[in-house]
């Protein structure tokens, strides 16, 4: 038996990641112990409490005196909060992060979303070391997807989500073995934490790239964009 796995996880992605985890029993952890958000989050609080793991939901930067020099694997996979290098260097192990896209093209947020707007045809998800450096770390597993013509901003996030599950095996493989991954290759690009241009479609944009807009920020419940060439009253 190995020591802990801190799993800083949210919504459907932590919920079957978590059940990966407990199925798959040959990961074989000790303990398990769950960072998580409040808000929309229901079904996997609901499934942690029922079988009674050990769950926070305060942000794991303010839960240091919880991980301070445990042994064990912190994994992010879909976590909110950026961790921070004071929490990384907390525990006694090594920490991975799962980013949608390939880095490092598409570092930082909204990055699936980013793709469909830019007009990629392709993709994919990301394993990587969590440094202090956000999404700078080696590489792990990097697997690629195609993006459709009639892809949205949600269709394309839950594919990404089933191909991190397909490939959570492996990467508990690789952790087992030591693996260090290879670094990334290049500067890539960056896009900060906000709705790519507030939610509001500009009059100027070509048919195209409107088109890709709108499909870009599909993703229900949340509002569609705004065409500021129309009376929205």
């Amino acid at each position: 038996m190995k020591d802990y796995l801190f799993l800083c996880c949210y919504g459907r992605a932590g919920y079957e990641a978590l059940n990966i985890v407990l199925l798959k029993n040959y990961f074989g952890y000790e303990k398990i112990i769950i960072f998580t958000h409040k808000k929309d989050n229901d079904i996997l609080i609901n499934f942690i409490k029922n079988i009674k793991l050990e769950y926070y939901t305060e942000s794991i930067n303010k839960c240091k005196h919880i991980i301070n020099n445990k042994n064990g694997f912190l994994l992010s996979f879909h976590y909110r909060y950026i961790i921070n290098e004071e929490i990384l260097n907390s525990f006694n192990g090594r920490s991975v992060n799962l980013h949608p896209s390939l880095l490092p093209k598409y570092k930082g947020c909204f990055s699936s979303v980013w793709a469909i707007i830019n007009g990629e045809k392709e993709t994919g998800i990301t394993y990587h070391e969590c440094i202090h450096k956000v999404d700078k770390g080696k590489i792990l597993i990097q697997e690629k997807i195609n993006i459709n013509d009639n892809e949205t901003g949600y269709s394309l996030f839950h594919k990404l989500i089933s191909l991190a599950i397909l490939h959570l095996e492996n990467l508990f493989k690789l952790i087992d073995e030591d693996y260090k991954g290879i670094p990334q290759n290049g500067e890539g690009t960056y896009y900060k934490r906000e709705v790519p241009f507030n939610n509001i479609i500009n009059k100027d944009w070509s048919p195209e790239y409107k088109e890709r807009y709108i499909r870009a920020l599909y993703y229900p419940p949340h509002s569609p964009p705004i065409d500021e060439t129309k009376d929205n009253s």
